[in-house]
């Protein structure tokens, strides 16, 4: 562990020095390769090595985690698949019965989990092994949306810092390898369309943005608050033309559903509108067997302290700034404030479990906790305070991963 965080630390100074310049081999000189593909293709492969020695390591424990029915339903149901189509519309349907046909829990969710794992199985083979396979990649391949989310708003640093910030959040950790670590990936995909449309004005870019916001809806309903973000955006961001690009959003978000519903007669609304319903009425049942665990309060605690201390304390700095600068049509302002709007929804809306249920929104806070730190006024010492504050962030990574048996008792659910 101390190894792969001493090499980020290393290619943290290097690529802070190197800028984004192209990278030439000494020996030869007509392999280029392009720095905002080398850097967190770089933190990317890091990440992913230090995945797969946690799987080698608490192997048997993971397995036997994923293969719990009653901690990991998401395998099993994925196991029942054989015609995906077939098993999605029995799905909606009897979603409008939940708690009799799925015995509990899964009534809250859309089948989207378990149609990645069936997607896995295509790939990976038909074993838990590919749970663990397609959370690790997925997990790692979020290192290149957020560096170039983190370009496209803050600059070269910010985003280098923040793919460093990111290996070293508690939470990806802890909730490895629960399904809802994957939703970060397709979550800064396509808000990283979506910034990008919003600068070249290409409005199809809005449009397949849209698009993949309507998949991780498919896996997480919750995810739909991220609209907010896009709307709050465009309405501060002081361009009233580029209202055009969040409707191409929109509609990329809601026509694959319409199509759908009226199309193939999936009941689409109606699934999700019981699935809200369902996890409501989970929340207030929960709450009433023991207030001191299943609370919003108790939850939002967790989702924050998982993140850990030092990201944390940056960010509320951050959204305080933001909140002075509000008026000024900042683009970085307008992107902290209407990212705490989509934060503040989701834990109103979720509730339970944010620790992982909310883990998709980790990506955004890890950014503007870079970016806040890039506003420090001595430009010699970025690189110092970047790793001291990586150094901080890395200890409080390692007194939480010491803590899953004390963390499990106090969530309600097993951490390996």
């Amino acid at each position: 562990m101390i190894i792969f965080f001493v090499i980020q630390c290393i290619l943290l100074k290097f690529f802070f020095e190197k800028g984004n310049k192209r990278f030439e081999f000494s020996k030869w000189k007509i392999i280029r390769i392009e720095m905002n593909i080398l850097a967190p293709l770089s933190f990317a492969v890091i990440f992913l090595l230090f995945q797969i020695l946690i799987m080698l390591m608490k192997n048997a424990e993971l397995i036997s985690l994923i293969e719990d029915q009653q901690s990991f339903a998401y395998y099993s149901l994925a196991l029942r698949i054989s015609e995906p189509m077939g098993y999605i519309s029995e799905w909606l349907r009897e979603m409008q019965i939940p708690l009799l046909y799925w015995g509990g829990h899964m009534a809250t969710h859309l089948p989207g989990y378990p149609l990645m794992i069936h997607v896995a199985f295509q790939v990976f083979g038909e074993h838990s092994y590919s749970v663990m396979y397609l959370v690790s990649v997925l997990s790692a391949l979020t290192i290149f949306p957020i560096f170039w989310i983190s370009n496209l708003i803050y600059g070269w640093r910010v985003a280098v810092l923040s793919c460093v910030l990111y290996s070293w959040v508690p939470s990806l950790m802890l909730n490895f390898p629960y399904m809802d670590l994957i939703l970060g990936f397709f979550v800064c995909l396509s808000i990283l369309f979506f910034l990008h449309s919003f600068r070249t004005q290409n409005k199809v870019m809005s449009l397949i943005g849209g698009v993949i916001l309507s998949l991780c809806i498919f896996m997480s309903y919750v995810s739909a608050s991220i609209l907010v973000m896009v709307l709050i955006f465009t309405i501060f961001s002081g361009e009233s033309k580029k209202i055009i690009n969040s409707l191409f959003y929109f509609l990329g978000t809601v026509i694959p559903y319409m199509i759908l519903e009226i199309v193939i007669g999936w009941p689409i609304i109606q699934a999700t509108l019981s699935a809200h319903r369902t996890n409501s009425w989970f929340y207030w049942h929960l709450h009433s067997l023991n207030p001191l665990v299943w609370n919003i309060g108790h939850s939002t605690l967790f989702f924050f302290m998982f993140i850990g201390l030092p990201i944390c304390i940056l960010f509320f700095i951050a959204l305080i700034r933001s909140l002075r600068y509000f008026f000024h049509e900042h683009e970085d302002s307008t992107f902290v404030l209407s990212f705490a709007a989509v934060l503040f929804i989701t834990i109103l809306f979720a509730k339970l479990e944010l620790a992982r249920v909310a883990s998709f929104l980790i990506p955004f806070i890890v950014i503007i906790t870079s970016g806040e730190i890039m506003k420090w006024k001595n430009e010699d010492s970025l690189v110092t305070h970047s790793i001291l504050l990586t150094i901080a962030q890395f200890i409080v990574f390692l007194v939480h991963v010491s803590q899953v048996d004390l963390y499990s008792y106090m969530l309600g659910y097993p951490i390996v």
